[in-house]
């Protein structure tokens, strides 16, 4: 069997890499020789290991994959053995506890990063004796699946930078050997920006639960049964069928999966998740204010007073000051909570509590006020926790010192600082403690590493995309081009500070609602005064609207589209869509897309 091809955007996943020539030839020759029922079977891709008739249905040819820890092996066996076709099982490893927040990948912006998790990921599982993950798991609203209980891998508001990321998430897993089937919150159109539609089990659960309901209504005794009852009835056609075990078939193709390579353990694989850890602590920091440059502290000389408890951030924060060498005392803010006592609203001990520190700030430069998961609430109507009354009244109570004060935000999801944020002059966001932040944290609060992150959505004052370094950028020039098939954009951006700079140049258009939607983003560093021209093909979307059958919608016309640091701080451009380009591109489809 041929190698698989590299990963491109426009090859076969995100279930699994672009086949060759010759595995596309071998996925329709044995395409062809399945009977209706086989077919059927190989959309089975999460089938239960606790099924008492299992080994019985995976030797009839009636389950295309197996989801959780079992006999592997055996299965696999049975599958490529004893089956009439011996096509291999797809032996899909459970979803795992994300290597980090959700919101704090997409904070990052990095698909290095991405692919690394990626690749961590699928080692993980080919190390435990499975072929394929679930995954990424997509959330892009505030709450989104994380309030079923499921655990996000990519949380962000805007869709193409989850696409982004989950394409890098996909071709790290790839790369390691692993097939990545799309859960069920990939969002279409982060399918859209990876290639084709990827395998989707609910694709294939959609399918089967027709057939189910078609052998219900008949009285079927069996799937192929159901199956020609739904096509008779126009509910079902054989051609959606195919199309979906094509490209079932077509993953496990893409892995070189076969009677004996499928039943060899797994290679042993390097680890490398404590490398990827590391670098998961730091690269989703956000420095979101810094007035005066007030940030980063001068380690041996000014005088810090941590306000927060004696765990959580505030604990994290105390080593990370260590490791930075800048002197601090600490104070506890709030009164600590006793059993059956909540965070929430203040208690009697606080305002006892509150003075302590007030006469400990007389004697600080700076406040570091460490801010964690139980100082912010869900209130109504808002789509963003704010702080709670306990917090709120110590930031007032610490207001009207003469020591400037700093907020360290800790939290698995962005939250909004509401009426706390005026009293701050500058805010970082590191999101949920995690192994490792004490170092990372403790060089940037010194200098010796600059924060990069951008927020994953807009909250309160703070903007989607927003995020400092220790040094400053000028952007100019910004044009725009119509071609053929898309818009290119130029810009040009200056380091004008004295300090190595990490930027994020980020393109928007408006939404049909007018709200500003995400079209492409690049990273560049650039050295104390370097000026580098940015050059990019945007989207062909983002000359018009795609309708429901692919074909793309373009009025002739002015567009304007925006380069900013975020989606507040912009430029903005015109390019002009004639008559005849607006004629030549309406009808074309999305296949002319353009990677960002």
């Amino acid at each position: 069997m041929q190698a698989p091809a590299p990963f491109s955007p426009a090859s076969f996943p995100p279930a699994a890499r672009a086949t060759s020539h010759g595995g596309r030839g071998a996925v329709e020759a044995m395409l062809s020789r399945m009977t209706l029922e086989e077919k059927l079977g190989q959309l089975d891709l999460l089938h239960s290991p606790d099924d008492p008739g299992l080994d019985n249905a995976i030797a009839r040819g009636r389950v295309g994959g197996v989801a959780g820890a079992g006999r592997g092996r055996h299965w696999q066996t049975l599958a490529t053995r004893r089956c009439r076709l011996g096509i291999p099982l797809l032996l899909v490893a459970s979803p795992r506890a994300p290597a980090m927040g959700a919101w704090a990948l997409a904070a990052t912006w990095d698909e290095d990063l991405a692919t690394q998790l990626g690749r961590s990921a699928a080692r993980r599982a080919i190390e435990a004796g499975f072929n394929c993950i679930l995954g990424p798991r997509v959330q892009l609203s505030p709450r989104g699946i994380a309030e079923s209980g499921e655990p996000a891998d990519i949380a962000t508001t805007q869709t193409h930078l989850a696409a982004r990321l989950a394409e890098a998430y996909c071709r790290g897993a790839l790369a390691a050997g692993a097939a990545v089937i799309a859960m069920n919150s990939f969002p279409d159109a982060a399918a859209e920006r990876i290639g084709s539609e990827p395998i989707l089990p609910s694709r294939c659960a959609r399918i089967l639960a027709i057939v189910a309901s078609a052998c219900a209504a008949e009285g079927a005794p069996s799937r192929e049964g159901g199956a020609r009852a739904a096509i008779a009835a126009g509910h079902l056609s054989e051609a959606t069928i195919d199309d979906a075990v094509r490209g079932v078939l077509g993953v496990k193709e893409s892995l070189g999966l076969s009677g004996e390579s499928s039943n060899r353990p797994p290679p042993a694989q390097a680890r490398h998740q404590a490398s990827c850890e590391a670098a998961c602590t730091s690269a989703g920091m956000v420095l979101l204010r810094n007035q005066g440059g007030l940030l980063p502290f001068s380690p041996g000389t000014d005088r810090v007073l941590l306000v927060g408890a004696t765990d959580g951030a505030a604990l994290s924060c105390a080593a990370a000051l260590s490791h930075a060498g800048v002197g601090y005392v600490r104070a506890p803010g709030l009164a600590l909570r006793g059993p059956g006592e909540s965070w929430t609203e203040p208690v009697p001990a606080d305002r006892l509590a509150i003075a302590l520190t007030r006469d400990a700030a007389q004697r600080a430069d700076f406040l570091l006020v460490a801010l964690d998961e139980r100082h912010f609430e869900h209130q109504s109507g808002r789509a963003w926790r704010r702080p709670t009354g306990a917090a709120m009244a110590l930031v007032n109570g610490l207001a009207s010192c003469q020591a400037r004060m700093v907020a360290l935000i800790a939290t698995t999801d962005p939250v909004d600082l509401a009426e706390a944020d005026r009293h701050f002059a500058a805010v970082i966001a590191c999101w949920d403690p995690a192994a490792g932040l004490e170092s990372r944290l403790g060089d940037i609060l010194s200098g010796r590493a600059a924060p990069q992150g951008r927020m994953p959505a807009g909250t309160g004052s703070f903007a989607f995309g927003q995020g400092l370094g220790y040094g400053e950028t000028q952007f100019s020039a910004f044009a725009l081009r119509a071609g053929g098939d898309h818009v290119e954009a130029e810009l040009s951006v200056r380091n004008t500070g004295t300090m190595p700079v990490r930027e994020t140049v980020q393109f928007f258009r408006s939404g049909a609602a007018g709200e500003s939607v995400l079209l492409a983003f690049r990273n560049i560093v650039l050295a104390p005064g370097e000026c580098v021209a940015v050059r990019i093909a945007l989207a062909i979307d983002a000359l018009g609207a795609v309708k429901g059958d692919g074909s793309l919608a373009v009025a002739a016309g002015p567009r304007e589209l925006y380069v900013g640091k975020d989606m507040r701080r912009v430029l903005r451009a015109e390019v002009n869509i004639s008559p005849a380009l607006a004629r030549g591109l309406a009808g074309q489809g999305r296949a002319l897309r353009l990677a960002g």
